[in-house]
């Protein structure tokens, strides 16, 4: 058989700290921030591809096509101030 593929991907580098903060105003929750650590790559891509092959005298074609996506690691601490 014989198979052939194209991927074609975005990708984009996280790497450092990371600090987020509300005030609880805009909203409409409690106040609280957020600080951590990422890295990683991010990325989303599509993929293709085709395949062919003879069963006997049969002929059989196969063609895949699908969505990747991949995420940084991520890890830190979120605080919540309760009023």
């Amino acid at each position: 058989g014989v198979f052939a593929g194209l991927g074609v991907e975005l990708v984009g580098t996280a790497e450092g700290l990371f600090l987020a903060a509300d005030d609880g105003h805009s909203s409409g929750g409690d106040p609280m921030i957020m600080t951590g650590v990422g890295k990683g790559e991010a990325g989303i891509g599509l993929v293709a591809g085709t395949s062919y092959r003879q069963v006997g005298s049969e002929p059989y074609w196969t063609f895949t096509v699908g969505l990747s996506l991949r995420l940084p690691a991520a890890a830190g601490l979120i605080f919540i101030f309760d009023d």
